[in-house]
């Protein structure tokens, strides 16, 4: 899963230009994720929760296991703001990240960053957050968080949107016709009748 994650980092910073991983990992998500979510996931209700949960707060946790569209939400909620992705491999490099020109502080899987980026996090939240800044954060369930530091529990405990697992979708038929309508594009079949 880490592997997964690693390359999902490298690679959504592969479609936002030029800039290489190493040297940057900050990201504007203005033109990107246009797209509308999945039909029939009930997405449009999260957008709306999670929106309202940042205008009333400085942080937001986005809960959902694999697959629940967690990075899809996060990287919609960017629109329009400078970001830093914060990832393991980016604490082994820099343990100390610059935050200047950022808007938002992005702790996707928080959960799997090692334990002494955990316990310098507060402080970054604290600093992105007296600048005005968001942050917001994943985890894959609730439970995650009470094996966070207490410190870092405090600041990303208070808003929280729990994403459902597309099993238990609204109407997941309406999002498996367009799996398969994407499925069809891509291998060059006409579509399904």
């Amino acid at each position: 899963e880490r592997s997964a994650l690693r390359i999902s980092a490298v690679m959504a910073l592969d479609e936002t230009g030029p800039e290489s991983f190493a040297s940057t990992s900050y990201r504007d998500f203005s033109s990107q994720n246009d797209r509308a979510p999945w039909p029939g996931t009930g997405m449009e209700a999260f957008i709306d929760a999670s929106n309202a949960a940042l205008g009333t707060s400085k942080a937001l946790l986005i809960v959902g296991e694999a697959g629940s569209g967690k990075t899809w939400l996060l990287r919609h909620l960017l629109r329009g703001r400078r970001s830093l992705w914060l990832t393991e491999e980016m604490f082994q490099r820099d343990p100390t990240p610059e935050l200047t020109d950022i808007d938002a502080l992005v702790l996707d899987r928080v959960d799997l960053l090692p334990p002494s980026a955990q316990l310098r996090l507060p402080a970054l939240i604290d600093r992105i957050r007296s600048r005005g800044g968001v942050v917001l954060a994943s985890l894959p369930e609730s439970k995650a968080l009470a094996k966070l530091p207490s410190e870092l529990r405090f600041r990303l405990g208070s808003r929280k949107v729990e994403l459902l697992p597309l099993r238990k979708a609204p109407d997941l038929r309406k999002c498996l016709v367009r799996v398969e309508a994407g499925l069809r594009m891509e291998l060059g079949l006409p579509p399904s009748p």
